[in-house]
C-alpha cells in the first residue's frame, strides 16, 4: 500500500502542483473517484506502477480475473480495476467497468473503550434522494477506519454481486473516502464507491 500512496502522491506532484499551492490544506484521498485531480493521480499510479504488457498477458494468456491479477502482482485490487479501465478507454479491447457509487458510511462512537461501529448503507442511485429508502448493508465494530476498510470492502463487493443483475459479474469496492461537503444529507461520514465488470475468464481474446 505504501508504493500506491507514494505513486499516488508523484502523480499529484506532476499533475496538480499548482492546485496544492493554491490550498496547502487540501486534502488528498486515495482512490477517491469522485474529484478529476483524485482520478489523475489514481490513474498515475496505475501506470506506474502495473505494467501494460504483464497485465495483458494474464488477461489474454491466462483468462486470469482481476483478483488473481492483483496476487499475482502483487498489487491491489483496486489499481487494477483502474488500469484496465483506463486501458479500456484508451481503446484496448477490454470490458466496461461499471462504478456504483451507491454506499454511504455512518459513524456512530459507542464509548466503550472508544469504540466505533460503522454502518454501511446502500443507496438506489442518487445519495441525496429518497434516503429513507436507504438499505443497511453490513455493520462493523473498530477502533478506527482503517482497522474496518477490509471488511466494509468486501461488504460492498458481497452486495453487489448478490445483486440479480450483476449474477455473472465480478464485484470489488473502492476504499472510502469522505462524504463529500456538498452533500444535502448529512448523516453519513464517508462514501464508497463499487466496481463492476464482466468476468474475464471464459471470454474470447485475441492470441
Amino acid at each position: 500500500m505504501l508504493r500506491i500512496v507514494c505513486a499516488h502522491e508523484l502523480g499529484h506532484d506532476r499533475l496538480h502542483r499548482k492546485l496544492a499551492q493554491a490550498n496547502s490544506l487540501h486534502e488528498f484521498m486515495l482512490y477517491d473517484m469522485t474529484t478529476r485531480p483524485e482520478y489523475e493521480a489514481n490513474i498515475v499510479a496505475a501506470e506506474i506502477l502495473i505494467d501494460n504488457e504483464e497485465l495483458l498477458d494474464y488477461i489474454y494468456t491466462y483468462r486470469y480475473s482481476a483478483e488473481q491479477i492483483a496476487k499475482a502482482m502483487d498489487t491491489d485490487i483496486n489499481l487494477v480495476a483502474l488500469k484496465i479501465a483506463h486501458l479500456t478507454e484508451l481503446g484496448y479491447d477490454l470490458r466496461p467497468v461499471n462504478h456504483r457509487s451507491d454506499f454511504l458510511v455512518a459513524v456512530v462512537l459507542l464509548g466503550r473503550g472508544f469504540s466505533m461501529k460503522y454502518k454501511l448503507y446502500r443507496s438506489f442511485g442518487n445519495l441525496d434522494k429518497d434516503v429513507r429508502r436507504h438499505e443497511l448493508v453490513a455493520v462493523e465494530y473498530g477502533t478506527n477506519l482503517e482497522a474496518v476498510t477490509n471488511a466494509l470492502i468486501r461488504a460492498v463487493a458481497d452486495d453487489l454481486a448478490g445483486t440479480p443483475e450483476y449474477a455473472n459479474y465480478e464485484t470489488a469496492a473502492f476504499c472510502t473516502s469522505s462524504s463529500q461537503g456538498f452533500r444535502r444529507v448529512r448523516r453519513y461520514d464517508y462514501e464508497m464507491t463499487g466496481i463492476v465488470y464482466p468476468t474475464l475468464c471464459g471470454q474470447e481474446y485475441p492470441d
